[in-house]
């Protein structure tokens, strides 16, 4: 089981939650011409669960291991970086105005008041 989400890239790049809204409430021949123009990629951030062993007690940087183990990265699907530089990270996401990005914990999740939440 995997933890991620659909994204659409603007022209430079950069997620664009505006563009993937525009595709997902257009009539259907519409959403198909901008599925052309700005394909969706998922993006995957974390892996729950593999071959019906659940993850959640393992450490982040392991199940971040495991994720990159076992994914084939193509056109549609990428794997998210994962780094422990958080002011790095930050200073990029302010340069290209990124939204939406988020810490991770990385302790195990023990119970489901940790776990993170779906969507």
């Amino acid at each position: 089981m995997l933890d991620g989400e659909l994204i659409v890239y603007d022209n430079r790049g950069n997620p664009s939650f505006h563009l993937l809204q525009k595709r997902e409430q257009s009539k259907p021949s519409i959403a198909k011409f901008l599925s052309i123009q700005h394909p969706a990629t998922y993006v995957i951030f974390d892996i729950l669960e593999l071959e019906g062993k659940e993850l959640l007690s393992t450490r982040l940087d392991e199940r971040k291991k495991i994720m990159h183990a076992v994914l084939r990265e193509g056109h549609h699907l990428q794997s998210i970086a994962f780094t422990r530089d958080g002011r790095k990270l930050w200073t990029v996401v302010e340069q290209r105005k990124l939204e939406g990005v988020w810490p991770s914990v990385q302790t195990p999740i023990t119970n489901r008041e940790n776990a993170p939440m779906p969507g």
